[in-house]
């Protein structure tokens, strides 16, 4: 019975951990014993369709599982904590951005332990932050509780179980909160990476030299663009919030590029002669290029034996 199986999907992403797959076992079972209990020569799809639609849209179902609450209601709650989570990620990852642009621009000498510093003299203003937006958050909500609560319980009685999403296959199925950080980490890396040069410098003799040569430089566009490949793939599955045989092979595509990439930039002197020479650390682009090379090759191999899996197992799931 795919439908019910949608159906407590989408009632799953609402409730607690804790007691989540026991409560969609319970729920199974009563959805199951009803439908055993009515099922008399009726249309099996036409009888589940029914008694699905009695028993509530899914956000529903879940708040009655989660307990009381006297501001905001059982059918907001889910809605509630899930914006308390994006404005939990979003608010301190701002932040930080900003306070790395403003030592950025504001510093000349530049330094990872001063960005340390500075980003650890701006955890009181995100928890300040995260404090005042949550209190925002709380009072919309109740706001929206007292005021537009009918806009809810009317997308509630409109409820159509056909129209709930269907069930993604276990390859195309993603972590949602797994993708946000790693989008979010991504974006920062390729800001740090082209905007804060001065993070990979060495003053010599009140002259500064970057720990990269023009080398990496000429290969930075190509840099720039496999991580710019890896931003897409990941934002267009968290849009449709699955995998699709797009997304994989294009993710497939930039494994592949990423790894040239990384033979490239083994291949070529990338680090400032003139500071391996004064610190005597001629070992740091031997073992950088040990550790591409390596990186390289087993991405490569990594890469394609999950695609061709993937593949395989798409084509015999069909």
């Amino acid at each position: 019975m795919e439908l019910l199986e949608r159906y407590l999907r989408q009632i799953r992403k609402h409730l607690p951990f804790r007691d989540k797959e026991d409560t969609i076992n319970e729920l199974r079972s009563l959805i199951l014993e009803e439908f055993d209990s009515r099922s008399n020569g009726t249309n099996e799809e036409e009888l589940i369709y029914e008694i699905i639609k009695e028993n509530g849209y899914p956000v529903e179902v879940a708040a009655r599982y989660r307990g009381s609450d006297p501001l905001i209601s059982n059918v907001l709650r889910p809605f509630f904590y899930y914006v308390l989570k994006i404005v939990t990620m979003v608010v301190p990852f701002g932040i930080m951005v900003g306070t790395i642009i403003g030592y950025y621009d504001d510093e000349y000498d530049l330094s990872y332990l001063g960005l340390l510093l500075e980003m650890a003299y701006a955890i009181p203003s995100i928890i300040n932050a995260l404090l005042m937006s949550y209190g925002i958050v709380f009072i919309v909500f109740v706001l929206i509780e007292k005021y537009g609560k009918d806009e809810f319980e009317k997308e509630i009685l409109e409820f159509n179980p056909k129209n709930l999403p269907a069930i993604p296959k276990d390859i195309f199925r993603i972590s949602i909160a797994s993708h946000i950080i790693g989008l979010l980490a991504t974006v920062l890396f390729l800001y740090l990476l082209n905007s804060t040069q001065g993070l990979v410098t060495i003053t010599l003799d009140n002259i500064k030299y970057p720990l990269l040569n023009e080398n990496f430089d000429n290969l930075l566009p190509f840099i720039n663009s496999s991580i710019i490949i890896a931003i897409i793939v990941v934002i267009i599955e968290l849009s449709k919030q699955k995998r699709s045989l797009f997304t994989i092979t294009l993710d497939f595509i930039q494994a592949m590029y990423s790894g040239v990439i990384l033979v490239l930039l083994a291949s070529n002197d990338i680090f400032t002669q003139i500071i391996i020479d004064e610190y005597d650390i001629s070992i740091l682009p031997n073992m950088t290029r040990i550790m591409m090379y390596v990186g390289a090759t087993a991405g490569i191999i990594i890469g394609t034996i999950k695609f061709i899996k993937i593949i395989i197992k798409y084509k015999n799931d069909r």
